[in-house]
């Protein structure tokens, strides 16, 4: 096998660290508001807060998602593959993570309209590490062009043609998705 080495770089956002985040302050936001409400015994204030609470998420949404945004730097061998994860603002490396094609048993992806790229990796040892790329690239152009899914299939596909089947990397579907002709 020729030794090949790629690198990409798209970035990446996580929502579940939003939550964590935002959820609580949303609360908080709410009650202050019914609180309020009660003290100036007002219906109308209630209910016109609880519109402006939930309002504000949608207002922000921009400026909240670049807060849980990272750029991401991908490097592809035929040993493994590497992700440096930078913030946005002054590229401080926040985490690096290293994972080797033969700890993979399999892999699940999905895309979703807002042009992201879902990638679960199931390793051998019964663990799963879960990945978002925002590529700016729908699933046509995710599969077709350079993209962090397309290099990631690349090389698991050079991986499994040096492996037996047994010990190959294999794509699982993910719950009701519908497969792509020549692809799935």
């Amino acid at each position: 096998m020729i030794n090949n080495k790629i690198s990409y770089g798209c970035q990446t956002y996580d929502p579940k660290k939003g939550f964590i985040y935002v959820f609580p302050c949303f609360i908080l936001l709410a009650e202050f508001v019914i609180v309020l409400g009660k003290y100036f015994e007002s219906d109308t204030f209630v209910v016109g807060g609880w519109i402006f609470v939930c309002a504000v998420p949608f207002l922000f949404q921009k400026k909240f998602k670049s807060i849980f945004t990272r750029r991401v730097e991908l490097e592809f061998n035929n040993q493994s593959f590497l992700i440096e994860e930078y913030k946005l603002k002054d590229d401080v490396l926040v985490k690096e993570l290293n994972i080797s094609w033969s700890d993979i048993k399999f892999y699940k992806c999905s895309f979703s309209t807002s042009k992201i790229t879902y990638l679960v990796v199931f390793f051998k040892d019964g663990s799963s590490k879960s990945f978002s790329f925002i590529d700016e690239k729908n699933q046509d152009q995710a599969i077709n062009e350079k993209s962090g899914f397309s290099l990631f299939f690349y090389f698991v596909n050079q991986y499994n043609l040096d492996h037996q089947s047994e010990e190959g990397i294999s794509l699982k579907p993910i719950f009701l998705q519908r497969s792509q002709a020549g692809f799935f």
